[in-house]
């Protein structure tokens, strides 16, 4: 089995053992000055990437793959090694002195590779992000209506069929009660201060 295989088996175990138990959405998790950001978004979004970025420059760790909520509406952290595909490598440079290896297939990261003590207790979402990597695309963020909002985080939904009730609630309050807004770019950098510009100014 390859380590990508692998990290798939992890994932789909995890997902069977907790569904009964949780609502998850494919989402990367980040959090900063009280501010907590889901970013969802489906395979080659970025999110992984950009929430590496985001750890390190100097943000908590909550997820590169799944927010997950309690059914009392609690997010809780699935922080699990951070998976970077090798089209990123060379944005962490850093990290080949902690034995990744250019020739892997993907790297694995552990959220303390990137950065000192990376993970906290997670506050109720502020924000939430939908990205989408494109090459050389511009760096824009538009906010979206709750709404559209909505629609799009059920669509990420991974198990929104075992809590139905509960998961409509839940998700209809992300949007209600987060900021919410898309956002294409093609570089990590402009990405990050571009999330921070729209959580904190």
């Amino acid at each position: 089995m390859s380590s990508i295989e692998a990290v798939r088996a992890a994932n789909r175990n995890y997902v069977n053992a907790n569904r009964a138990s949780t609502l998850m959405v494919h989402a990367a998790v980040a959090t900063s000055r009280g501010r907590c950001v889901v970013l969802p978004g489906w395979g080659e979004a970025g999110k992984s990437t950009l929430v590496a970025g985001l750890v390190r420059a100097g943000w908590r760790y909550g997820s590169d793959e799944l927010a997950v909520f309690s059914l009392d509406g609690e997010l809780e952290p699935y922080a699990r090694p951070i998976s970077i595909d090798v089209g990123a490598y060379g944005l962490f440079p850093e990290l080949l002195d902690k034995g990744y290896r250019t020739d892997a297939e993907q790297w694995h990261v552990r959220p303390d590779h990137v950065a000192p003590d990376p993970l906290g207790l997670l506050p109720e979402p502020t924000h939430v992000l939908f990205p989408l990597y494109e090459p050389n695309a511009p760096t824009v963020v538009e906010p979206i209506s709750p709404a559209h909002a909505l629609h799009r985080l059920i669509g990420h939904a991974v198990n929104l069929g075992d809590h139905p009730r509960f998961g409509f609630q839940r998700l209809a309050q992300l949007a209600e009660r987060c900021q919410t807004a898309t956002m294409r770019s093609g570089d990590l950098n402009e990405q990050i201060a571009a999330i921070e510009e729209w959580m904190f100014t």
